[in-house]
Formats: structure tokens, C-alpha cells, sequence
């Protein structure tokens, strides 16, 4: 019996120190912010921009409080949905969701440091310093090419089935001469969340399971193509299905 209060007794501790927005109380933080992705599109008629506003939210927990691989460094969470440009009428382009890593962050808002030989021996710290930066302030970054997150379209947008993902070097073959990606930023922002603008240009978003039809894709996940893979959470996280 005592071994188990014991027991409870833990977990309803741990439980409150995580509920403790920003507490460092034993070793735990938490952070959040929202951070902002715009495309910016080259096209014969101009430039076209799109964006969506994503929240982040990061948490750390000392090295004492492992469970598992779960204990001693950093979780993160996004709650939002895919940026969407209309490139040309009725035709779209989705940057799909990713989550970055505590390495891809620091590439993208730290480039100078995710570079530098100092990070030995002080990667926590250096974690935890960009964690308080981003979410104490407002600064935009290009992402680099090989941070990218994957692009799509649908050769029909009523079809889910027609969903085509899309080179970012050469958006002319889905989308017609001329056209070519400008940038992709990400930024934080004091910008709301951005809700309900996939499902406008979607309509059949929640009346779908999935995009490509179940029965279409193959049994063997070595036999799965890129674009099989490309599911409903890569344009709407699951934490706000439904949640208007």
C-alpha cells in the first residue's frame, strides 16, 4: 500500500510540475509560441504569397525524470494546419505541416551557432536560450532547402485521391512555365492561429479517411510511394479536428 501512495504521490507531483506553464521547478521548462509560414511564389503574373499560423509548444525534463528514451531532453507539439498559396486560379500549393527539431530550429533561428564548435558541451543551454528567445520576440528566417517541409497539390481539387506532391525546384512542372518558389519563411509571430482555411479550399476534408483511398495503397509499406504516404495530419493537426 505504501509503495503504491508512494507511487501516486509521484505521478500527481510530476503531473502539477508540467501543468506549471514555464516552470523550471527540478529541471522542467515549457515554452510556447506561435510561429508563422509564408510562401512566396514567382509566377508570369506577379508574385503570390500564403501563409498559415502554427502554435509551438516545447517541453524538457531533467535527466532524473526518464522513462524510458522519454527522460532528459526536449518533446515538442504543433497544433495548426498547412499554408496554402493559390498559384493560379483554382490551382494551390500546400506546405505541409512539419514539426522541426531541436537541431532544425536552431539551423533556422541560430544558424551561427547550430554551426559552431561551441555547441559541445552546452546544447542544453543553447536549447533552452533559443526556447526563451522564441517565444520572448518576433523575427522571421528563411528556411534552408534541406529543412523544407514537403509541398503538394491535387491535380483536381475536389478528388483527395489526386493529391501530387510538388518539387520545390521546379514548381513549372506542376503548376506551368514561369512559375518557380521564391522563398519559405518561418517566423514568430503575435499573429492568432489560423484556422479553417484548408477546410474552405477542401471541403470534403472531414467526409474523406483518407486522401488516396486505403484500398489504392499497398499492403507492403516498402511498396508505399512518397505520395501514398501523404496523409489528412500533413494539412490539419489532429489536436484541432473539429475544433473551431
Amino acid at each position: 500500500m505504501r509503495t503504491l501512495q508512494r507511487g501516486v504521490g509521484m505521478f500527481l507531483m510530476s503531473t502539477v510540475i508540467f501543468a506549471l506553464p514555464g516552470c523550471g521547478l527540478l529541471g522542467f521548462h515549457s515554452w510556447e509560441w506561435n510561429q508563422k509560414v509564408t510562401i512566396r511564389i514567382k509566377t508570369p503574373d506577379g508574385e503570390r504569397i500564403g501563409g498559415a499560423v502554427q502554435r509551438v509548444s516545447w517541453s524538457e525534463s531533467p535527466s532524473w525524470a526518464r522513462l524510458g528514451d522519454s527522460g532528459g531532453w526536449f518533446s515538442d507539439e504543433l497544433a495548426g494546419e498547412a499554408a496554402v498559396v493559390e498559384v493560379r486560379p483554382g490551382k494551390h500549393l500546400f506546405v505541409l505541416l512539419k514539426s522541426y527539431s531541436e537541431m532544425d530550429n536552431l539551423k533556422i533561428f541560430a544558424p551561427e551557432k547550430a554551426s559552431s564548435s561551441t555547441l559541445t558541451g552546452g546544447l542544453r543551454a543553447q536549447f533552452q536560450g533559443l526556447n526563451d528567445r522564441l517565444e520572448e520576440g518576433v523575427e522571421a528566417h528563411d528556411i534552408p532547402r534541406a529543412l523544407y517541409p514537403q509541398l503538394a497539390t491535387f491535380g483536381d481539387i475536389s478528388n483527395s485521391a489526386t493529391v501530387q506532391l510538388v518539387d520545390p525546384l521546379d514548381l513549372s512542372a506542376s503548376f506551368g512555365p514561369g512559375v518557380s518558389l521564391a522563398s519559405i519563411t518561418l517566423s514568430t509571430t503575435a499573429e492568432p492561429l489560423t484556422r479553417g482555411r484548408v477546410e474552405q479550399i477542401l471541403p470534403w476534408f472531414f467526409s474523406v479517411d483518407s486522401l488516396i483511398p486505403r484500398a489504392q495503397i499497398p499492403r507492403l509499406e516498402r511498396d508505399v510511394t512518397p505520395t501514398q504516404r501523404v496523409s489528412k495530419f500533413d494539412f490539419i493537426t489532429g489536436n484541432l479536428w473539429r475544433k473551431k
